[in-house]
């Protein structure tokens, strides 16, 4: 009985160990754990010019000269287009997106979805989503297709 008890105790012991994996082990190949990762250099936005640093969460995010392409990171030089790119990178806006040259207007999030929240700084010329869009992760999407932030949806 009491040999018993002490394999129940060492196969707890492992499955607690086994469980416990620090955030930095979920990151995937070429990606580390960042502060607010939003502001990662992407295929269609290789200067990380569009940025929304308000209420984001740590999460992994691509080591340099990588860049996230259909939620991997993969060396900026295989990026699709790279030519066509290369002529006007800041012009080549993502589905759902125009290029404003300038500050560019107010532009919504899914962690404030409004289109009067503006920033107290100049976001500079680039890509900015289109009405009724959002930014979420340098991507537009609908509102309704934001996930669960802090209990704003």
């Amino acid at each position: 009985m009491k040999s018993f008890g002490v394999l129940l105790l060492f196969v707890a012991s492992l499955a607690i160990s086994l469980a416990w994996v620090t955030p930095e082990e979920k990151c995937g190949p070429h990606e580390a754990w960042v502060d607010c990762p939003h502001c990662e250099p992407t295929c269609q936005d290789p200067n990380a010019k569009v940025c929304v640093r308000f209420g984001c969460e740590d999460g992994c995010g691509c080591q340099a000269p990588f860049v996230r392409h259909n939620g991997e990171c993969i060396i900026s030089t295989e990026c699709p287009n790279l030519k066509e790119n290369a002529l006007a990178p800041s012009h080549k806006c993502g589905a759902h997106q125009t290029y404003h040259e300038g500050c560019g207007p107010c532009f919504a999030t899914c962690e404030a979805p409004s289109h009067d929240i503006c920033s107290r700084f100049c976001t500079g010329p680039g890509c900015f989503c289109d009405t009724p869009y959002v930014m979420h992760n340098n991507e537009c999407i609908l509102p309704e297709q934001c996930p669960d932030v802090g209990g704003i949806v």
